[in-house]
């Protein structure tokens, strides 16, 4: 269903909003160090730069932008999956498929 261009350290989910009329795929880039038995922490939040997006989608979107700022992003669509290009990944970026 997704494919992600980005490094294993990269977590990226798919939600599905029926009555939206969209899907919208979330990415969480975070290194987090382990310092104790029970404790990550994450002291330096590194940016991921063009990250590739492949999902699967039924029909083409009207639109492809980043949620909240609604940023449109180009996107291509053929065969059913829809490709799309995220300039930067600061951490979390949601990419909504409208």
């Amino acid at each position: 269903m997704l494919r992600v261009c980005a490094p294993t350290t990269t977590e990226a989910t798919v939600m599905r909003q029926a009555k939206e009329g969209r899907t919208i795929v979330h990415l969480l880039q975070y290194c987090p160090e382990r310092r104790t038995k029970e404790l990550d922490l994450v002291e330096d939040i590194v940016p991921l730069h063009n990250v590739g997006v492949d999902l699967a989608l039924a029909k083409a979107p009207k639109q492809v932008y980043l949620a909240p700022t609604k940023q449109t992003l180009p996107f291509h669509y053929e065969a059913g999956r829809c490709t799309v290009n995220v300039p930067v990944v600061t951490g979390h970026e949601m990419i909504v498929f409208a």
